[in-house]
């Protein structure tokens, strides 16, 4: 015979779900960052400089909640080579829940093979790297790297949903480069020359409240 649950029981039992939940809560924001907190890349970084700003669709933004957010591009003086970055910030769910890729991939790329990780030479900091072609075959192709900041370095696991459970809200960062198709490999070396200024840069972290993309 089941032992009924008494109201004694109940208090009890959820007394013990809050605590465990409250002591989840607590552990998740203290590993995350707090909302105003951003980062900035100089108008020079190497032999890269600022050239532009752009509009993020509002669609993407609210489906990532982002609470801070830019996107630049950057020109390289020595061969001419542009890259845009992309930089968003929020809750830790929906920025490791949608991967860059798949939102290409849902418009006007396809995807070509699975995405690559790659360590950034001397550091911990690890990029994953994919690259999208074209439906229309006279348009260019993408490549494109993205890492997640998770308060202590840049990383890509391989399943960033579960792998990064454990923050409120993190930082990703995306630099990609259209480029004719078969070209990946050159876009790769463009791609990680910028990273590795990125990443080689002391980066001021700031206090930026509702960070909103400037005119060129």
């Amino acid at each position: 015979m089941k032992t009924p649950i008494t109201n004694l029981h109940a208090v009890i039992v959820g007394c013990m779900i809050a605590l465990i939940s409250c002591g989840m809560s607590i552990r998740s924001i203290s590993r995350g960052f707090s909302d105003d907190q951003t980062f900035a890349l100089p108008v020079q970084l190497g032999a890269w400089t600022m050239v532009g700003n752009e509009e993020l669709p509002e669609s993407e933004l609210e489906v990532l909640h982002a609470t801070n957010y830019w996107r630049q591009s950057f020109k390289n003086k020595t061969n001419d080579q542009t890259v845009v970055v992309t930089f968003i910030a929020g809750p830790a769910g929906p920025l490791a829940s949608h991967l860059p890729e798949t939102c290409y991939a849902r418009h006007e790329f396809a995807s070509i093979g699975k995405a690559a990780s790659w360590i950034v030479p001397n550091s911990e900091h690890e990029f994953r790297f994919q690259t999208l072609v074209s439906r229309d075959i006279e348009q260019p192709s993408v490549t494109l790297a993205y890492s997640w900041h998770d308060g202590s370095h840049w990383c890509s696991p391989r399943y960033p949903r579960i792998q990064l459970a454990g923050h409120a809200n993190l930082r990703r960062l995306m630099v990609s480069v259209r480029h004719p198709r078969g070209h990946s490999g050159n876009a790769r070396q463009i791609i990680e020359s910028f990273i590795g200024e990125v990443t080689n840069s002391t980066l001021p972290t700031t206090r930026i409240a509702a960070l909103q993309p400037a005119n060129p």
